[in-house]
């Protein structure tokens, strides 16, 4: 999913498995990222609990759940090079939807992320860690990261 440029923002925290939300902010650190002195990172966090299956399309069992805490609507898994096999944990995952609204969520032990609030579709998505902090270069159609974002190309930091 990631593989981008990078911009600042004010943007909403959760933990690994809750829900994204909108009223804490975790922008705390403004770090020169790859020479970019006006782009702010965001510090790396505590890392919940990464549950399962690294790397798979977790769309393809959590878009068909019914209860609300385990049907996803953005899911993926961030690794530490484009063709990696190392999860990262604790990077925030900003994501932005049409509407503008912005949400954050915080990659897991295994490098997981996800969440169970809608979105509305495109969205821009962006990872950091700092200080490495990167922007998806194009938007998102659908919140399943992994479907495309296979071993091959994966959502990663650097």
């Amino acid at each position: 999913m990631l593989a981008f440029a990078t911009a600042a923002c004010d943007s909403a925290s959760t933990t690994p498995g809750a829900d994204a939300t909108t009223n804490d902010t975790t922008e705390d650190a403004t770090v020169d990222v790859q020479g970019d002195p006006t782009t702010t990172c965001i510090a790396p966090t505590t890392a919940g609990d990464g549950n399962h299956n690294t790397g798979m399309d977790c769309m393809s069992c959590h878009a068909g759940f019914t209860a609300p805490d385990v049907k996803w609507t953005v899911a993926g898994t961030l690794y530490d090079t484009v063709t990696g096999t190392t999860p990262v944990a604790g990077a925030t995952i900003v994501v932005k939807d049409a509407n503008g609204t912005e949400l954050s969520l915080v990659s897991a032990t295994k490098g997981n992320l996800f969440m169970t609030l809608p979105v509305t579709l495109p969205l821009t998505v962006r990872a950091s860690s700092c200080p490495d902090d990167k922007t998806m270069p194009t938007p998102a159609t659908n919140g399943s990261c992994n479907s495309c974002h296979t071993a091959a190309m994966r959502i990663h930091l650097p």
